[in-house]
């Protein structure tokens, strides 16, 4: 009976939890929105100032640029917090704060940040008691929930606990917490960092010589990216916060002396929440970032109830499978014995792989491998080198265009070629443009985003000395999986990707049985260096980072045969 109770009771728990966010992302979508309308009311006096100031041709002349730009990192914008709230709301101010005025003391970029910044003002004003009432309502629904459960779990249902009115809920999520409040952040976020950032990226582009166009986008980019990340993390901060005091609001009610802290099973889960899963803390030395949620920004840590009667643990909890990504129910353990058992317990250990460059007795081999080919086959890796037959080939296979009996043929007989194990575990490069769309969906919101935020950052370089703050951000971001439809062309020569593309460089290993084949012998670009895989090779990345010099995203992974692979 007390397995089946715990079941249900831990069940009960992660839903309060999986409310908690769900609730947060309603909130967050139309927070973004509401913001977005405000930054189209600032962009329409950034199109105005643009105007104002470009040329004929629509770029800025860089000489007043440079003017334009002086004094922006030794000068800035002095009046406080208080006071500029207090005449934005107020209102008769005008005069005063008149861009000719302010113009007359500080440069123009800043005088636009300040006009940015009254929009933004605006938008926090109207924000502010709507992120309060959602607050108050996520505060009051989990404080209830809790409650419930652990009525449930003792099978004691009754209804003496604490109830809070409307001004009672007000006070406590107003409540600062780690140095301020929700309306304090929501202030500085939008208020102070953004129209910062924004001006800070104006400044740039101009510099660049970029055309208004261009800097519409380029702004447009860093409001979804600031959404995307800043909003994000507040909203998913405080209501995780203020759901958390009301759970130990409900411990303090319902007599509950101990807690157990349940870690997240995610294979990113910090070192430090990590350390905590599993462990009982008495309620009344609850103490938030030392030995309770939240610990740290995005902790989606929680706590159940630990009663001795009811045993430590809940019977099942979930776990995200690192393979596929999937969330589901699994069998009591701690975080530290899922990682060290492995998700699956039945899984087969990896064979441990000595990859090594590609070398001179395995290009003879797949060369001798050619020789024996049919000629149509042959033929066919032939033609594929001809790079408008390798565009038609894979547009059929990934779009179903661009096919025709010729192709169709050639395809076919190239499949047949591919066949072929490489013969030897070997490093393969490849260099990209862009990153596949099919990629970047394969990653969560928060993932992409900031994936997509690197890559367009290294494209114009990353700073040297900041390259390792950045591969430590890349190094929290999971690995994925995807399948390419279409046949792969990689080098073994790292230096020939140069040639193709320094935005992106795939540094995959592919075991030896991989089906695919060194081709230099009969293509038409002998330099490439060109192993050409099958078609429908999965591709898992488990790694990415930047390069030293800040140009070039590197993802590194493993290619694995598809599923229609012939043995």
């Amino acid at each position: 009976m007390a397995k089946k109770r715990l079941s249900y009771w831990e069940r009960r728990f992660l839903q309060t939890q999986v409310n908690m966010q769900r609730h947060s992302a309603k909130y967050e979508a139309g927070m973004v929105s509401r913001l977005d309308a405000a930054y189209k009311s600032a962009n329409d006096d950034l199109q105005k100032w643009y105007a104002r100031y470009a040329k004929t041709d629509g770029t800025m002349d860089i000489t007043d640029a440079q003017a334009l730009m002086s004094g922006m990192s030794a000068k800035t914008w002095q009046m406080t917090l208080d006071e500029f709230r207090a005449k934005a709301i107020e209102g008769g101010h005008d005069q005063e704060l008149d861009l000719e005025y302010i113009k007359s003391r500080i440069s123009r970029l800043q005088a636009l940040q300040f006009q940015i910044a009254q929009h933004m003002a605006e938008y926090s004003d109207s924000e502010s008691p709507k992120f309060q009432s959602t607050l108050a309502g996520q505060y009051d629904d989990t404080y209830m929930r809790t409650n419930y459960n652990i009525q449930m779990a003792r099978q004691q249902i009754a209804a003496n606990f604490q109830t809070f009115d409307t001004k009672e809920l007000a006070l406590v999520v107003s409540k600062p917490w780690k140095g301020g409040n929700f309306s304090r952040r929501l202030w500085k976020n939008t208020v102070n960092d953004l129209p910062a950032l924004l001006v800070k990226n104006l400044s740039q582009n101009i510099t660049l010589g970029y055309s208004y166009e261009r800097i519409e986008r380029e702004m447009r980019g860093q409001l979804q990216d600031f959404s995307q990340h800043v909003i994000h993390r507040l909203v998913i901060s405080e209501m995780a916060h203020i759901s958390e005091e009301a759970t130990a609001q409900s411990y303090k009610e319902m007599d509950v002396q101990e807690y157990t802290y349940l870690a997240t099973l995610e294979a990113h889960t910090c070192t430090q929440c990590r350390k905590l899963d599993g462990q009982h803390f008495n309620t009344a030395d609850r103490k938030e970032g030392v030995n309770y949620p939240v610990m740290h920004a995005h902790c989606r840590c929680t706590t159940v109830p630990y009663e001795p009667a009811l045993e430590s643990l809940p019977s099942r909890r979930w776990a995200k499978d690192p393979d596929t990504g999937k969330r589901e129910l699994i069998d009591n353990t701690s975080f530290e014995d899922w990682k060290k058992n492995g998700y699956k317990a039945n899984a087969p250990k990896p064979e441990k792989r000595n990859y090594r460059d590609f070398d001179q007795a395995g290009l003879d081999a797949n060369t001798d491998y050619i020789q024996k080919l049919p000629e149509n086959q042959r033929d066919a890796i032939h033609k594929y080198t001809l790079g408008s037959y390798a565009k038609r080939i894979n547009n059929s296979l990934r779009y179903g265009v661009g096919g025709s009996e010729t192709i169709s043929e050639i395809e076919s007989n190239l499949h047949k070629a591919l066949q072929h194990p490489l013969g030897s575990d070997t490093h393969v490069y490849r260099g990209l443009y862009d990153m596949p769309s099919k990629w970047l969906e394969s990653l969560d919101q928060p993932a992409r985003a900031s994936l997509q935020k690197t890559i367009n950052t290294a494209a114009v370089g990353i700073d040297k000395s900041n390259v390792p703050a950045v591969n430590a951000a890349l190094a929290m971001l999971p690995s994925f999986e995807v399948m390419e439809p279409a046949y792969m062309s990689t080098t073994y020569d790292k230096r020939v990707t140069q040639s193709f593309s320094t935005n992106i460089r795939l540094d995959l290993n592919v075991p030896k049985e991989i089906n695919a084949v060194a081709i230099e012998s009969v293509s038409n670009f002998e330099h490439e260096k060109e192993i050409l895989i099958d078609k429908r090779a999965k591709i898992k990345i488990t790694g990415i980072e930047v390069s030293d010099n800040g140009m070039t995203v590197v993802l590194k992974g493993e290619v694995a045969n598809g599923s229609d692979a012939e043995s």
